[in-house]
C-alpha cells in the first residue's frame, strides 16, 4: 500500500546501506583490495556527480546486490509492481548522484541530507578528501554506531 512506502523505502535502504558500509569498508582495509578495485575511484578526490558510476565493475556488482536486496526479498513475499522497483532504482541513484555532486543542496532539494541520520553531501566528500571513515552510502548514523 502506498501509505507504507515511505517506511519500506526506509527498510530498503538501511538494509542496502549496511550492505554497501561492509563491502566499502572491506575495500578500504584489505590493501590488495583497495589498490586493485577500489582505489581508481578515490583519483576524484572533488567528486561530481558521475563519479558516484567511476568504479570497478566488482565493486558495482557489489552495489547493485546491496541496492536490490531489499526490493527482491519483498517482491519475492509481496509481490512489486514495476513502477516500484523503478522508483527504487531512481531514488538509489538520485543518492548516488547528489552525494558525489559536491553540492549542499538546499532543503527540500536535498531530501536525504535533510533527514536524521542521513549524511549529505559533505559527509561523501570528506570520504573522498581523508579516505577514511563515512563508508557508509547514505547514512551517516552507521559510521556513528561503527566508530568510523
Amino acid at each position: 500500500p502506498l501509505a507504507s512506502a515511505p517506511f519500506t523505502a526506509l527498510a530498503w535502504f538501511v538494509l542496502h546501506d549496511l550492505s554497501f558500509y561492509c563491502y566499502h569498508r572491506t575495500l578500504h582495509e584489505v590493501p590488495w583490495l583497495y589498490a586493485s578495485v577500489h582505489k581508481p575511484h578515490h583519483k576524484f578526490t572533488a567528486p561530481f556527480a558521475w563519479t558516484s558510476h567511476a568504479v570497478h565493475p566488482a565493486e558495482m556488482a557489489l552495489q547493485a546486490a546491496g541496492a536490490m536486496a531489499g526490493p527482491l526479498l519483498w517482491a519475492r513475499l509481496y509481490g512489486l509492481p514495476v513502477r516500484a522497483w523503478w522508483c527504487w532504482l531512481a531514488l538509489v541513484q538520485a543518492q548516488g548522484v547528489m552525494d558525489h555532486s559536491g553540492y549542499d543542496l538546499p532543503a527540500p532539494l536535498d531530501c536525504f541530507g535533510m533527514l536524521p541520520g542521513f549524511g549529505g553531501t559533505r559527509f561523501h566528500d570528506d570520504h573522498h578528501r581523508y579516505f577514511t571513515g563515512n563508508y557508509a552510502a547514505a547514512l551517516s548514523l552507521i559510521d556513528d554506531l561503527m566508530g568510523t
